[in-house]
C-alpha cells in the first residue's frame, strides 16, 4: 500500500486480504506492539514523541520487513498497510520482494487533501481506528511525502480494477 494518512489505504487492503487472500501487517499496530500499547492507545499529539520519532519508525519499517519476509517464504501472498512515504521503504520492499521470487506491487491510495483531512477528523472523533495520525501528521506527510520515481511507478497500481490483470 502507499499513500498519506486517510487515503484508504486500510480500507482497500481490508478488502484485498479476503479477496487475494493475503496476510496484512500494520504499520500502526506493530509500532504499538513493539512500544508495548494496547492497539486502541491513543496519544493527543505524536509527532516528536519516542512512538513516532526517525528511529522508531525506521525499526517499525524494518520489523514489517521482516514480517513479509516470512510470510513470503512460507508461500503467502503479503500486504504492507503503511504510508511508505520515503523511497528507501519501498526499495527495501521491492528489493525483498524480487529477492523471494514474488510479484511485487505498489497499490497507491489518494484523495484531495480536503478528503483526507475530513477522513482524519472522523476516524479521530470515532476513536476506533489504531491509526494516530491527524491533520498536523497529514500536514507533515504533504511536506515530506516522496512521489513515486520512474523506476517504481513500474510496479504501481492507481486503480483497484488493475488488480484483475
Amino acid at each position: 500500500m502507499h499513500g498519506m494518512s486517510g487515503s484508504g489505504k486500510t480500507h482497500t487492503s481490508t478488502k484485498l486480504i479476503t479477496a487475494l487472500p493475503a496476510i496484512r501487517v500494520r504499520s500502526d499496530l506493530e509500532r504499538k506492539r513493539m512500544h508495548g500499547l494496547p492497539r486502541q492507545h491513543h496519544r493527543a499529539s505524536h509527532t516528536d514523541t519516542d512512538l513516532y520519532s526517525p528511529a522508531s519508525t525506521e525499526r517499525t519499517y524494518k520489523r514489517l520487513a521482516s514480517e513479509c519476509e516470512t510470510g513470503l517464504k512460507a508461500g503467502f501472498n503479503m500486504i504492507v498497510d503503511a504510508t511508505f512515504s520515503k523511497r528507501r521503504w519501498r526499495a527495501r520492499f521491492l528489493e525483498l520482494a524480487r529477492g523471494l521470487n514474488a510479484r511485487p506491487a505498489i497499490l497507491v491510495c489518494s484523495a484531495p487533501v480536503r478528503t483526507l483531512e475530513a477522513r482524519l477528523r472522523q476516524r479521530a472523533a470515532a476513536g476506533l481506528d489504531e491509526s494516530d495520525a491527524d491533520p498536523a501528521v497529514l500536514e507533515q506527510q504533504l511536506a515530506h511525502f516522496e512521489p513515486l520515481d520512474r523506476a517504481e511507478c513500474a510496479f504501481a497500481i492507481r486503480d483497484m480494477h488493475e488488480l484483475a490483470s
